[in-house]
């Protein structure tokens, strides 16, 4: 199967049966302390895909101003209600663990909406993605990719309770106030830490 762009697309990951409605997988507040203990955010976060707050919580106890929405707020009962990929309003600093399956759209419009910093908690293998590599051609690379390292432990749902994940996690972080990168800064971090 090939793209309209000619290129090989990669195989999409088989989609497990007890998938959590609106690919709810809370941000392990160990992830979110990882990041923050590396990068440093001036100014207003905004958390667009915010869940149950998971990430905009660990922003808030490090005493930064968060900004919390997400599409399925209503459900969640937590955040405002917002449609983050028909979103025009900027602000300094965009942090979110997006729904997978619309993680280049986050990060594209993510990237045209942050002043300051866009930070994305991704699987490492998404990385590896014809499209993942395309956008980054246009946009330009993460200046840090943070791998954490040992592998998460993750809230799969009720059925399936917390479980270690089955693949590597990173942040891909953007400063909008540096030059684009052709190149990212990779750093390892243990999250134990």
């Amino acid at each position: 199967m090939t793209s309209r762009f000619g290129w090989s697309k990669m195989p999409q990951p088989k989609v497990h049966a007890n998938r959590r409605p609106a690919d709810l997988y809370p941000t392990p507040e160990e992830a979110t302390r990882a990041l923050l203990k590396v990068i440093k955010f001036c100014g207003l976060v905004w958390e667009p895909a915010s869940g149950l707050g998971h990430i905009s919580r660990v922003f808030e106890a490090a005493g930064h101003k968060v900004r919390s929405t997400d599409l399925h707020a209503t459900t969640y009962q937590y955040g405002g209600q917002a449609d983050f990929l028909s979103q025009s309003v900027k602000a300094p600093n965009i942090v979110t663990n997006p729904p997978y399956k619309h993680a280049l759209e986050f990060i594209r419009v993510g990237f045209n909406l942050a002043n300051n910093k866009l930070a994305l908690f991704l699987p490492v293998n998404f990385l590896n993605n014809i499209g993942t590599v395309k956008l980054l051609s246009e946009i330009g690379h993460p200046h840090h990719i943070l791998v954490l390292v040992p592998t998460l432990k993750i809230d799969m749902g009720p059925e399936r309770g917390i479980q270690r994940s089955i693949f590597h996690h990173c942040w891909c972080v953007w400063d909008k106030t540096s030059a684009r990168q052709q190149h990212s800064n990779l750093i390892h971090i243990d999250w134990r830490v």
